[in-house]
């Protein structure tokens, strides 16, 4: 599997635990490889960070937006029936 297509030259600095610094190293990794979904043509993408109650929506030509706390996840506009719920997960 190729390593998603992001900046070189971003750097993490952690203060934590080496097992912190792993995971939010590997949350980094998950979000540039949604993004590089999206930019091969995705119309849609989630991830989701169930260790901190957050859900992050690509669309392309949109930011990505960042949903704290959410009960569910929705699919509008490309899949309007789709909804998934996602409190369980915290």
């Amino acid at each position: 599997m190729s390593q998603p297509a992001c900046p070189e030259e971003y750097r993490l600095s952690f203060k934590r635990n080496a097992q912190e610094a792993k995971l939010a190293e590997e949350q980094f990794v998950r979000l540039c490889q949604m993004q590089e979904y999206v930019d091969s043509g995705a119309r849609l993408g989630w991830s989701i960070n169930p260790s901190e109650n957050r859900g992050y929506v690509y669309q392309p030509g949109r930011p990505v937006e960042v949903v704290e706390d959410p009960s569910t996840m929705g699919g509008d506009p490309m899949l309007p029936e789709c909804v998934l719920p996602v409190h369980e997960l915290w």
